[in-house]
């Protein structure tokens, strides 16, 4: 019978923990001899790592903390244990459910309030609307911020606020264009059909790609840059302000007659302009990416 690997010897019971816990009290007050005392088995970690015990002999008693800690984290490693060295962290997670992750998911459920807002048959359709548009944006701004400055930022709220960035526009620009074309305004439906489509292909494109990127390891190099925030922020404006003079329904009160066509235009303007650069961004992520996309660049190990 050939015989077993010593390594395969030490099977992960807690008995075994409990005196390797005990023998790490105990090297810090003798160096490196109380787990052979023990006799736990731990020499294949000290022959592993031939010198620490001559090196803690006749140093200062930190040094011979520090090579005790370097054994038991060996001896752990041996017995299937996860330690920080192993990649392993002892920080406490942030709790899942605080303050920047309760808004992002509340801009989630304001997708389906928004599209009942749409079919609300009442003079103050419009206000409400464009009212619960602006207030996902400040929540779009608040949640990442407040993460950021308390420390407490999850990958819970990484994934989900961008999700519900798109989710929220796409929805609203898709209802923007079936209004203003049923409408037969030709200029702004163009110019909301096109920001639409150009939107949600980019949108898809650019997740893929991340999504892609981040399985070779090189994420990084399709971060969201300052161009994307920009087109974000005149998003979120121009459709904010087309929300408030949208057809289908009676209009925002304004206090001038001719208010509402300036709102209008700005709007679409603004839509324009962040369109444009959703192209552009978009563009640039390719192009980031594009070594990798055509094989010039491998996967990172």
């Amino acid at each position: 019978m050939p015989a077993v690997p010593q390594r395969l010897r030490l099977a992960p019971q807690a008995p075994l923990r409990l005196l390797l816990l005990l023998g790490l009290f105990l090297t810090g007050a003798s160096g490196l001899r109380a787990p052979r005392r023990l006799g736990l088995g731990l020499r294949p970690a000290a022959r592993a790592m031939p010198g620490l015990q001559e090196q803690a002999r006749g140093s200062r008693p930190e040094d011979r903390a520090a090579v005790a800690r370097l054994e038991v984290e060996k001896c752990t490693s041996l017995l299937g244990e996860t330690s920080p060295a192993d990649g392993g962290t002892s920080e406490p997670a942030p709790p899942l459910w605080n303050l920047p992750n309760v808004l992002t998911l509340s801009r989630v459920v304001m997708v389906p309030a928004m599209q009942v807002l749409f079919f609300w048959d009442n003079p103050l359709r419009n206000i409400a609307c464009a009212g619960l548009f602006a207030l996902a944006a400040i929540t779009d701004f608040f949640d990442g911020y407040l993460a950021r400055k308390w420390k407490i930022t999850s990958p819970f709220g990484a994934f989900l606020d961008p999700v519900a960035d798109k989710l929220m526009v796409a929805a609203v620009l898709i209802q923007l264009s079936a209004r203003v074309a049923a409408a037969g305004w030709v200029l702004e439906g163009a110019a909301v059909s096109i920001s639409c489509a150009v939107t949600l292909c980019r949108e898809i494109g650019v997740s893929a790609l991340r999504e892609w990127m981040a399985e070779l390891g090189v994420r990084a190099s399709v971060q969201v840059g300052w161009l994307g925030k920009c087109k974000t922020a005149f998003q979120m404006v121009a459709i904010s302000l087309l929300l408030l003079v949208m057809p289908g329904g009676p209009p925002a009160p304004f206090p001038a007659a001719d208010a509402a066509v300036v709102v209008n235009r700005a709007g679409v303007a603004l839509l324009w302009l962040s369109t444009a650069l959703a192209a552009v961004s978009g563009f640039q992520y390719f192009s980031a990416a594009w070594p990798y996309l055509s094989g010039r660049m491998r996967k990172q190990s």
